[in-house]
């Protein structure tokens, strides 16, 4: 009788301790092969020159004195002397630490980065780069491919193109074949130079200018190409394909102080669109890459602060701030803003002074290289250029969004503001010899605290007492909203400005009045921060021809 045979196997401790050794060594090896072939190495005792960031896969990067190409994360550090290459279907950009260039890699392309004390040097091996450098005078950019060197001495943007690069040279292995290299202008000038002959005899051409929408096409076949006009349609197509490098947001909490021995303001010549005529102020001007980082943008909604300070050699009663966006037409980056300081009195010659102020972004700021912050004011504050010693802006910025918010004034607030003697300025609205009126403005956050806001219907109590040394029919109080860039008289219906007088009383020269008023809001005041509080005085066809002057001055307002 035969017995059937048990086929099932069983494993016993042996087995089950060998299959768990084994596995943990196999899972070992895995992870240090893929650490292998994705490690970089930091040097601890070099300073990196760039960083490394990533648009599409993969970049590499190989040190000076090593064979070996290192796979990069985003954002990794760059030093001198180090060649970096992107692969098929790969972009990568590299941003000098001062963040004065960047440097775009398309696909296949090969670079190596220098950096000195007298110059920022880039070996362009192969493939297509977009450069966009802000070199400075002290500083420029030398960009070398073969005999052809670019030389950059001011700010530009440059495309330049190697097609025919042999796969090894892509790849970093050995140098370049002699090619050809196209180099595309689109903003700023360049000199190009090529040497010819020999390495032993070689003589340097005398350089080439290339001015913006031009390019210039050198190496073996094209040996110095004259320069190059495009059409239209080929600058258009050109300037569509072009690379776009993508600019970074600032960090949030950004501080930095731009001081200077003195600055002078300069006479300006604008186009006033609304008035539709020339007109002039005078304006002092800060770039705002120097007020918080180069080729960053900082985002609409952000708020800022900015303090600046100084001692002025002139009296002067207010000036403006404006903060462009940086983008190719001009515009304001925010809601105007008039500063009074000192609570309307102004700024004092050869009394230092100190003005904060919070901007909120209406807009981005796109590119922080491009934007100016210009602190400017019009003959009618004084028709004269200041000079400020000691001249120092602080500028902070505050949140990346929320600028906007406001806090909504609660019945019962109130606020008052005393003044000894005050003088008012001349505010023409014509050009008639009697096209003008007197006024006294302040700061609403000075009246109503900052970032604080009234919504349309809201009342308001207004009191305002002293002694004029002139006589005058009427006294006008006004909350100007300046957001969203309009000039909006919040108070005013219908166009109605003499609703907008207190009533008539006893006003003559050097006899105390007391007036009062319950004013209503028909638009918000969205902003103190954007917005003034204005005192008017007619002119009194022409009779009140010097500035009235009010001693003790008291304003009082009250949220009913």
């Amino acid at each position: 009788m035969m017995k059937k045979r048990s086929t099932t196997y069983r494993l016993n401790i042996v087995d089950y301790t060998i299959f768990i050794v084994c596995s943990i060594a196999a899972a070992a090896m895995l992870y240090l092969f893929y650490r292998d072939m994705n490690s970089f190495t930091i040097k601890q005792t070099e300073k990196p020159i760039a960083k490394i960031y990533f648009k599409r896969n993969t970049a590499q990067r190989k040190f000076v004195d090593n064979d070996i190409w290192e796979v990069l994360t985003n954002s990794s550090d760059v030093y001198d002397g180090d060649r970096i290459r992107t692969s098929k279907d790969s972009e990568a950009y590299t941003e000098f630490a001062d963040g004065g260039t960047q440097i775009q890699l398309s696909e296949k392309s090969l670079v190596q980065i220098f950096q000195t004390k007298e110059e920022k040097r880039l070996d362009f091996i192969g493939g297509e780069i977009f450069v966009a450098s802000k070199a400075s005078d002290d500083e420029k950019l030398v960009i070398r491919s073969g005999k052809t060197e670019i030389s950059i001495s001011n700010a530009a943007e440059v495309k330049i193109a190697l097609p025919e690069v042999s796969e090894a040279a892509a790849a970093g292995e050995g140098e370049p074949e002699e090619s050809v290299v196209r180099v595309e202008v689109v903003s700023g000038k360049v000199e190009v130079t090529e040497q010819t002959g020999e390495e032993e005899t070689s003589v340097e051409a005398a350089p080439v200018l290339v001015s913006a929408g031009e390019s210039l096409t050198f190496g073996t076949e094209h040996s110095q190409e004259e320069v190059k006009k495009p059409s239209l349609a080929e600058t258009t197509t050109s300037k569509k394909d072009l690379p776009k490098i993508p600019v970074q947001v600032v960090k949030e909490g950004i501080e930095k102080v731009v001081s200077k021995d003195s600055v002078s303001f300069f006479h300006q010549d604008f186009w006033d669109a609304i008035r539709n005529k020339e007109r002039y102020n005078y304006a002092c001007k800060v770039p705002v890459a120097d007020l918080s980082e180069k080729f960053k943008i900082i985002p609409m909604n952000s708020l800022i602060e900015l303090e600046i300070s100084g001692t002025s050699d002139k009296s002067l009663r207010g000036f403006a701030i404006q903060v462009s966006s940086g983008a190719d037409s001009w515009r304001r980056a925010h809601a105007f803003i008039w500063v009074y300081p000192n609570n309307g009195l102004g700024i004092i010659k050869d009394t230092p002074f100190v003005v904060k102020r919070l901007i909120a972004l209406d807009c981005d700021i796109v590119n922080t290289d491009k934007a100016e912050a210009e602190l400017c004011y019009e003959p009618d504050f004084l028709d004269a250029p200041v000079t400020i010693r000691d001249f120092k802006v602080r500028s902070k910025v505050i949140a990346l969004s929320g600028g906007h918010g406001t806090q909504t004034l609660a019945s019962g607030y109130t606020k008052t503001l005393e003044y000894g003697k005050i003088s008012m300025i001349m505010d023409r609205w014509g050009s008639g010899a009697n096209d003008y009126d007197w006024r006294f403005s302040v700061d609403s956050d000075c009246l109503f605290g900052p970032s604080a806001s009234l919504p349309a219907g809201a009342k308001v109590k207004i009191s305002v007492s002293g002694v004029c040394n002139k006589s005058f029919d009427w006294l006008r109080p006004e909350i100007i909203e300046n957001g969203n860039d309009a000039w909006v008289s919040v108070f005013l219906k219908n166009g109605d400005y003499d609703a907008l007088q207190f009533p008539k009383s006893n006003c003559s020269s050097g006899v105390p009045f007391t007036l009062t008023k319950h004013c209503t809001l028909y638009a918000p005041m969205l902003n103190s921060n954007t917005s003034l509080f204005q005192l008017s005085v007619g002119n009194g066809e022409g009779k009140v021809n010097t500035p009235p002057v009010f001693s003790n001055l008291k304003i009082t307002v009250e949220v009913e």
